[in-house]
């Protein structure tokens, strides 16, 4: 944990201290994730280049001290003044993945190779790295699971995702350091959007960076010629005064899965708040939805995984006619979730025809010797107890449910006292963010106090499908985030 809190520290503190973006050149042109930090503005905003600088240099130098000894001339090198390292520390610097994602890397302009070289030497005379070897131009060295290695323009930090010896990257950082423009990512579209995201920390990922097993079955289908890195996301987080935000940008270069997404976003219609009114201003967390549930379903249903799903499900539910009755705004909402899994669960519903299908289930649970049972509680109204939750397909354990439908609206409950519970007194309309839920595709809220008792709260909204935004926002409005988080996380 120490060690994180130095990487944090002294990356922050380095930064405080021509334009060249020749070093961009060494990122891969087909990387499967970059990611931009602007160390110099994340300075600014943390404090570490006023007078709170003072006591963060003693908090570093601390740090270091305890973790590598007696290693003075780097320490007030490094403390006193960064630029020395010779790294171009006012520049972004960048971290990617690899097409393969077998290795990830962090690069870094280099402003003045000697006095670089000389923090290295001074490095390996502390037995802190390995000895410097030459390669055709680019010189290295291994520094814990690190490769280093540096030309005239770039210094590259390369780590192994498999846990293998860092020397052996050595040639693929060489030839990353030889790289022409036309080479590499900086060539791209892509890279010409990371640079016109507004953010203090930009980041661009495929879908190819995602474990394969648990994207395989929602691709499945879609198109024999689907490519996961073709489907990305550009994300940009700003760190403000009171808040921090998190834009995200869906980038769809595949065609069918770009119809797909078009198709879905038709059963999404805008929001028009009309369950805010139904919970109290302290709720711990809401998210709602405006669907049109068939289109929704019909949608779903072409998916060949999805479809097994449905055809095999445990209890033979008829999710099409419940889906079907489907349309208007869903809302999910958990008291106090930091506390409890209580939650509840609306739908607006056109009919009362799908309630069929759960009469039509009760004498088949009724043969499971008491392990099952659905009752009917009152009119359109039911409870549903099993010993073991498994046999449906969820986490094994007992589950009690009630369910049915009310004022218009189906609902779904593991706490009978939430179903039509009052509100007494301001609602989720009286919150700061409750008069920008009409118009979004998408909204919701976390209240974070109960977790963090400085921080207010988090919301997630949509206004068209293919855009998000968050805001995470605390209590105190006037001082910048990151000043607040480093001095209640670092102590600084």
């Amino acid at each position: 944990m120490k060690g994180c809190y130095w990487a944090v520290g002294a990356m922050l503190l380095l930064a405080s201290c021509a334009d060249n973006s020749q070093y961009t050149h060494a990122i891969p042109m087909d990387a499967a994730m970059v990611s931009t930090i602007d160390l110099k503005t994340l300075s600014r905003k943390s404090g570490m280049d006023d007078n709170m600088n003072v006591s963060t240099q003693a908090f570093v130098k601390r740090t270091l001290g305890d973790d590598f000894g007696a290693s003075g001339k780097i320490l007030d090198r490094l403390v006193e003044n960064p630029l020395e390292t010779g790294l171009g520390l006012t520049d972004k610097v960048y971290l990617f993945m690899s097409p393969e994602a077998d290795y990830t890397g962090i690069l870094f302009r280099l402003d003045k190779r000697s006095e670089l070289e000389e923090v290295i030497e001074a490095l390996r005379q502390q037995q802190l790295c390995d000895k410097v070897r030459q390669s055709d131009g680019s010189s290295w060295t291994v520094m814990g699971k690190y490769l280093l290695a540096w030309s005239d323009h770039a210094l590259i930090a390369l780590h192994s995702s498999k846990g293998d010896d860092p020397s052996r990257l050595q040639r693929k950082a060489d030839r990353l350091l030889r790289q022409e423009k036309a080479e590499s990512f900086s060539a791209t579209h892509e890279y010409d959007q990371m640079q016109q995201m507004t953010g203090d920390i930009v980041l661009l990922g495929g879908m190819n960076v995602l474990p394969y097993q648990y994207v395989l079955p929602y691709t499945m289908g879609v198109s024999a010629d689907l490519k996961l890195k073709d489907i990305k996301a550009l994300a940009g987080i700003r760190f403000e005064d009171g808040k921090a935000t998190l834009d995200i940008k869906t980038l769809i270069a595949d065609q069918t899965v770009g119809g797909v997404w078009k198709r879905f976003l038709e059963a999404i219609k805008p929001l028009e708040g009309k369950t805010l009114k139904d919970f109290p201003k302290n709720m711990g967390t809401w998210l709602a939805v405006n669907m049109n549930g068939k289109k929704l379903f019909e949608l779903l249903n072409e998916n060949p995984y999805v479809q097994r799903r449905i055809q095999h499900s445990m209890i033979p539910i008829d999710f099409k006619a419940i889906f079907d009755a489907i349309k208007g705004e869903v809302a999910i909402a958990m008291p106090k979730p930091e506390a409890s899994k209580a939650f509840i669960a609306y739908a607006e519903v056109q009919n009362l025809d799908f309630l069929q299908t759960f009469e039509n289930v009760k004498s088949m649970l009724a043969m499971t010797g008491g392990s099952a049972r659905l009752v009917s509680t009152e009119d359109n109204k039911y409870e549903f107890y099993t010993s073991d939750a498994s046999l449906i397909g969820l986490k094994p354990g007992p589950m009690l449910l009630w369910f049915g439908v009310t004022q218009g609206r189906f609902y779904i409950t593991n706490d009978q006292q939430l179903i039509d519970r009052k509100v007494l007194g301001l609602s989720l309309e009286n919150t700061s963010w409750g008069e920008r839920v009409k118009g979004q595709q998408l909204f919701g809220a976390v209240a974070l106090e109960n977790f963090l008792p400085f921080a207010d709260h988090i919301t997630v909204e949509s206004t068209d499908g293919y855009t998000l935004h968050l805001e995470c926002n605390m209590k105190d409005k006037k001082e910048n985030i990151l000043r607040q988080l480093i001095r209640k996380f670092l102590g600084v």
